[in-house]
């Protein structure tokens, strides 16, 4: 029979757990320094995971200035990538805004799951090929496994010419299509990955030959809204192992008591 004493304890360690999950609170999370264009790597060329309690609910960044001056070597070549957590059954949203008043501004969606597959990319929200709104927006994606996934925003100059490519270095989403007076402009919506192969590194697509973009349309402030997201890997990793391990701290002083009652 369990003791009261005992039965008390469980209990109150029980609520504490559900406590601290209950009072988990919506958090923002901002880049620190220069977030990586790696998923599985550490240091600054590392993807950032977000960190916090609750529900991850914006990011906020600079792309590199660097990367949006025409005359920089690295014009264009500048990839924040951030490690998020999603839940199997729900669907997740993101939607990007930046700090700049052009408004033929560009940026770009990438999602990737824990192994570096690629699962929807974004180029435009607009619904209309011929006059699309040129900011991101990855449209209620349905996640089929829980797990870590990577969010890379990329700029404007990415467009075909800096994207990521899988480790056989063909391209693991399709560019934007390459004709008409709309080139570069076309790909909306959800648009899920040609390749199942994982990711291997960032480069040029060969079959797209637009001009790079021109500096009035560059960007370097960015926050990306999302919705059904969670910080990772803290939150649930945490509470686990506490919940876990006070139940296996009862259950072996359970079994002490026993025996010295059986002696």
């Amino acid at each position: 029979m369990r003791s009261p004493r005992g039965s008390v304890v469980i209990a109150g360690v029980a609520l504490l757990v559900l406590g601290m999950a209950s009072t988990a609170q919506a958090i923002t999370y901002t880049e620190q320094g220069d977030a990586g264009d790696i998923y599985n790597v550490t240091g600054t060329t590392g993807a950032q995971l977000t960190t916090g309690s609750g529900e991850l609910t914006s990011i906020s960044g600079i792309i590199d200035p660097n990367a949006v001056s025409q005359n920089a070597p690295t014009y264009g070549n500048d990839v924040d990538m951030y490690g998020i957590f999603l839940t199997a059954g729900t669907s997740f949203s993101a939607t990007t805004s930046v700090n700049t008043p052009d408004s033929s501004v560009e940026t770009e969606l990438y999602l990737f799951n824990s192994s570096g597959v690629g699962q929807v990319w974004n180029d435009n929200t607009g619904t209309d090929p011929t006059n699309a709104d040129t900011l991101a927006s990855i449209s209620n994606f349905s996640v089929q496994e829980s797990g870590i996934y990577y969010l890379a925003i990329g700029s404007p100059a990415t467009l075909g010419n800096y994207v990521p490519l899988d480790t056989a270095g063909n391209p693991i989403f399709l560019s934007a299509i390459d004709s008409g007076p709309n080139f570069g402009f076309q790909i909306i919506g959800n648009s899920p990955a040609v390749s199942d192969t994982p990711f291997g590194s960032w480069g040029a697509d060969e079959a797209f030959t637009s001009p790079p973009p021109q500096p009035s349309i560059a960007f370097s402030n960015y926050t990306i809204s999302l919705q059904g997201a969670q910080a990772a890997p803290e939150p649930a990793v945490g509470s686990g192992l506490l919940a876990i391990g006070a139940l296996g701290f009862f259950a072996g002083r359970k079994r002490k008591l026993r025996a010295k009652q059986a002696g």
